[in-house]
């Protein structure tokens, strides 16, 4: 029983330095983990799983995931380092507006405008992260604007390339993402405030798995943009 119990820890051991587990929250996340991940050694055997960004975090912080994509810096600063957490810099994007080639809107969507539509988002499951982000970013009460969760980012494309929605988008991910949206077009907001925010990876500064420290170097070595773009 010893024999069979030191062999059976010892393959646990080793299954553990070869698993990597990593939590996102939008189509935009898999876009910058894609080619990461398809570097990594082949032996490594990456898990990757799909939560609202309150979700991914708590994961991080209680080690059900090595890591997580999360979108900070606007609206609002989580402050991972207050929580425990370390980040890396994925990529940094300004957010702009999607709106049907329908509607008369040219240049930029003013903060009058969207007032007049619903604006849309997608997350998997409840959360207001992104809808309390978005309003701050603009210096906005909730009660300011109509934002509304959609469950699936193809329903979500739907309605504003038919007009029924605007959504709001990161400029850069979204031109590499979704190249077949040819009805929607995308805007800077009029007199907002920055709009600028960042996508990083958060994971616990006690997290020793090789794994984990793999990813992290390649990051040091790309730019954070999926190769398509």
């Amino acid at each position: 029983m010893i024999n069979d119990t030191n062999q059976a820890v010892q393959h646990f051991d080793e299954r553990s330095r070869h698993r990597l587990t990593i939590g996102y929250f939008s189509p935009f996340d898999t876009l910058l983990l894609r080619d990461l991940i398809f570097e990594l050694d082949a032996n490594i055997d990456v898990f990757i799983a799909e939560a609202g960004p309150e979700h991914v975090i708590t994961d991080v912080l209680m080690n059900d995931l090595d890591c997580a994509v999360v979108m900070d810096h606007y609206g609002f600063d989580q402050e991972f380092s207050k929580m425990g957490l370390k980040t890396a810099l994925l990529h940094t994007d300004q957010m702009v507006i999607g709106a049907s080639e329908r509607l008369p809107i040219k240049d930029a969507v003013s903060i009058e405008q969207l007032r007049r539509y619903p604006i849309i988002y997608y997350s998997n499951e409840e959360s207001s992260y992104l809808k309390r982000a978005f309003l701050e970013s603009l210096g906005l009460n909730g009660q300011a604007l109509n934002v509304e969760r959609v469950f699936s980012f193809e329903h979500m494309q739907m309605l504003v390339s038919l007009g029924k929605a605007l959504a709001f988008y990161p400029h850069e991910l979204i031109r590499a993402y979704d190249k077949t949206s040819r009805h929607i077009r995308y805007w800077p907001i009029k007199d907002a405030s920055d709009q600028r925010f960042t996508f990083n990876l958060v994971y616990r500064s006690d997290n020793h798995n090789p794994a984990l420290r793999q990813l992290l170097d390649q990051i040091k070595i790309t730019d954070g943009m999926p190769k398509q773009a």
